[in-house]
């Protein structure tokens, strides 16, 4: 999918995907499985960075806490804050990798049938 001597990443991957999507090129069950084992592969890199987030979002919560009589408050504020919005964004991201993966499972299943 990528070009000899590129470096292989999640986002080298998905564009190239997205560039298939939107050109219409049909995805064959070779390059959907490929993709799937490579993006199952480098999504441990995905995960650390969602612990790291979350740790920041964590420590953001509670020093808004500490500066808000109701947690409610606090919890309102939280959620707008760039530390959430970059862990709930990273969490989009797995999650969508993860569902790629399953579909190129199915795709592999359907096309072998």
């Amino acid at each position: 999918m990528e070009q000899v001597g590129e470096k292989r990443t999640i986002s080298s991957i998905l564009e190239k995907l997205r560039e298939m999507v939107e050109t219409r090129k049909p995805i064959t069950a070779e390059e959907y499985m490929d993709a799937a084992f490579f993006l199952n592969i480098l999504k441990n890199e995905e995960n650390e960075n969602l612990l790291k987030l979350g740790a920041l979002a964590k420590n953001k919560k509670l020093e808004l806490r500490k500066q808000h009589k109701h947690a409610t408050d606090a919890t309102i504020e939280y959620e707008t804050t760039p530390e959430y919005i970059d862990y709930e964004r990273q969490k989009m991201r797995i999650d969508d990798i993860k569902e790629f993966i399953r579909i190129s499972k199915k795709q592999g299943e359907i096309r072998h049938i």
